[in-house]
């Protein structure tokens, strides 16, 4: 799944903007993150693929294994009252449609 948030995203080189802001391109397929944590890796993406399931938000953690390969760990996430109220988020906008139904199998 990781190599096709990569592949499937392209970074937006405009100023950081508000949490309204990336709302809106997040329900887009977009992916976003702050720039505190733009060191650390952390994207965050809306999950609304289960239609038994409340969209959520996932965070997603780059990490190092035991083997040394690059994983990522994946968490549901809720935005904090600071997170609701910042002015440092960017966001990435969706290039392609990816299926991914069909990439899962």
């Amino acid at each position: 799944m990781s190599n096709m948030i990569k592949k499937s995203k392209k970074k937006h080189e405009a100023k950081t903007v508000s949490f309204s802001v990336v709302l809106e391109q997040i329900k887009s397929g977009g992916t976003i993150y702050r720039e505190g944590w733009n060191g650390k890796g952390l994207t965050v993406i809306l999950d609304n693929t289960h239609p038994q399931l409340e969209p959520f938000f996932v965070l997603i953690t780059p990490m190092v294994d035991e083997e040394g390969d690059n994983v990522f760990r994946c968490n549901t996430w809720v935005p904090s009252i600071a997170d609701l109220l910042a002015e440092d988020w960017f966001y990435e906008t969706p290039v392609v449609d990816v299926d991914w139904e069909k990439e899962a199998k």
